[in-house]
């Protein structure tokens, strides 16, 4: 049986967090609290954004969804099982910086999944061009990134990300170096990819539109430590077009979001303030 969320929606939970906590040393050798107890559970084909002020601890909690951050407390479940390291046959991630090798073509950069995992090189590459061709790269596969601009290099990045088919999709800011325009337009093209390949996407952004446009939930994390202070449901069908960016329905969830995290913006600064002055008394 699939396990029931608790507002009625029948699908599976494909991802868990359970009082996820995280906390470092800092340079300076203090103890600091990047996120503090979230529990949250993440639905099969799901796509679930992450909004929040700068140093709450959004890409913190995204790397510990990923097993690439070690958990201080709590435990992050995938299918079930838990993840203490990262599963690249399973997570995938896309980045803000692309991470292409700027030595290797655009199909060389697709098919580094599959060949880390040992995949025959015909089956790998045969794979690499579908998912180009889903991103709209396929007849630039041998050229260089070099030779791209940039929002086509996040595209492969996306497609080298899907090669492996991965359960869950995690995005940390992957179009935030991009200008409006070209941003928009990968948004949009984001969405087409993901209804088609049904993936769950959990993204982190700092863009109040982007979250609304794309999500089906938005959570807005609170000043540091992170936990969640609020989650706000996105309730339009799945795939939105360019017109639900001038609903009335955009503009109410967008400046209810806002009106959530603009507090703890101030909160987050004022922290940063009181942390300064610390500093220097010290």
């Amino acid at each position: 049986m699939p396990t029931q969320t608790g507002d009625g929606d029948p699908r599976p939970v494909i991802l868990r967090a359970e009082n996820v906590s995280v906390s470092y040393q800092s340079a300076s050798g203090s103890r600091v609290d990047a996120v503090r107890e979230v529990s949250l559970d993440i639905r099969e084909g799901e796509f679930v954004s992450i909004i929040g002020p700068s140093g709450c601890g959004k890409s913190t909690l995204l790397r510990a969804f990923g097993g690439l951050t070690r958990t201080s407390g709590g435990s992050v479940l995938l299918q079930g099982d838990p993840v203490t390291r990262p599963k690249p046959d399973k997570i995938g991630f896309v980045f803000q910086d692309y991470t292409l090798f700027p030595w290797r073509s655009v199909l060389a950069n697709t098919v580094m999944g599959l060949q880390f995992r040992g995949v025959d090189r015909r089956e790998r590459e045969a794979t690499a061009r579908r998912y180009l061709e889903l991103v709209g790269l396929d007849w630039c596969a041998d050229s260089f990134p070099a030779e791209l601009s940039g929002g086509m290099q996040q595209r492969v990045a996306i497609a080298r990300a899907l090669t492996t088919d991965p359960a869950v999709l995690l995005m940390d800011e992957p179009f935030g170096a991009l200008d409006e325009q070209t941003r928009t337009l990968l948004g949009g093209e984001l969405a087409g990819i993901v209804e088609k390949t049904g993936k769950t996407v959990l993204l982190v952004t700092h863009s109040l539109a982007e979250a609304v446009f794309l999500s089906d939930r938005i959570l807005v994390m609170s000043a540091r430590p992170g936990c969640i202070k609020e989650i706000v449901q996105v309730p339009a069908e799945r795939p939105r077009t360019e017109e639900f960016l001038t609903s009335a329905l955009f503009d109410e969830i967008r400046a209810k979001v806002f009106a959530s995290l603009i507090e703890e913006v101030h909160r987050q600064a004022q922290a940063n303030e009181e942390s300064r002055r610390a500093a220097q008394r010290g």
